[in-house]
């Protein structure tokens, strides 16, 4: 099973509602910032709409692309409402090739620690580069390597809900690469537990390389770490905005 097959049905209650709000809070800021409303948006490894239908509830539209089948087929079921406003894609975002160009770029929550090196991470660029149009927005966040290494490590997490339970193992390697195995619980209408397991790989990027990767396609315009303050060498997260730099 590979990530995201059985994970995607319990994803909206398992993840952190109050991170996705905040999220969606300073992506609304940075856009209207820049007085971009109403404006077409491509949305890359968009899971189960959680950042794609608040955003397209202000009046977005927006396509939304993720790999995943599962996670889509979740997504689409939450937005029968927003059926003129939301183009669902499974592809790869590495791979994407479409004729449309768009305002802005958005990829949240861990996209491109999925990435597997640095040569994926300057693909990514590249991808985001022909799909914005000229001075187009690219926002975007990824969990920093002091999370990885140092609060996930080698740790183990696990929570129980009322129909469904998992736990969640870490392994860490020098190559800095974290290893995820989910084991999913649910359970059944005779009490009993099915169990499945995910595996899941994430890596870091440090500041540096993120700069280099985007040389010559985008300009930083915004970066900062923790809640959104300047940063630190101990923030998990990092978020960014980027200015597409022409033609």
């Amino acid at each position: 099973m590979t990530a995201y097959d059985y994970l995607a049905k319990h994803y909206d209650q398992w993840m952190d509602h109050d991170a996705y709000l905040t999220w969606i809070e300073w992506i609304k800021a940075q856009l209207k910032s820049r007085n971009l409303t109403g404006i077409k948006i491509l949305e890359l490894c968009c899971g189960t709409g959680r950042v794609t239908l608040p955003l397209a509830r202000e009046g977005y539209s927006i396509w939304a692309v993720d790999r995943s089948e599962e996670m889509l087929a979740v997504a689409q079921q939450k937005s029968a409402d927003l059926i003129t406003r939301i183009k669902w894609i499974q592809s790869d975002m590495l791979t994407l090739t479409l004729k449309e160009r768009f305002d802005a770029v958005l990829c949240i929550n861990d996209g491109i620690n999925y990435l597997d090196d640095f040569e994926a991470l300057k693909t990514y660029f590249k991808v985001c580069h022909q799909h914005l149009k000229p001075s187009g927005l690219l926002i975007f966040d990824w969990s920093s390597p002091y999370k990885l290494k140092t609060i996930l490590g080698d740790k183990t997490i696990a929570e129980t809900h009322e129909e469904s339970a998992f736990i969640w193992e870490n392994h860490y390697t020098d190559d800095g690469v974290q290893e995820f195995e989910f084991h999913i619980f649910e359970k059944c209408p005779n009490g009993q537990y099915n169990r499945f397991v995910e595996y899941h790989r994430q890596i870091s990027f440090t500041i540096d390389q993120i700069e280099l990767a985007s040389k010559g396609l985008f300009t930083i315009e915004h970066m900062v770490g923790d809640h959104y303050a300047e940063i630190s060498e101990n923030d998990q997260r990092f978020y960014t905005v980027m200015r597409k730099e022409t033609p």
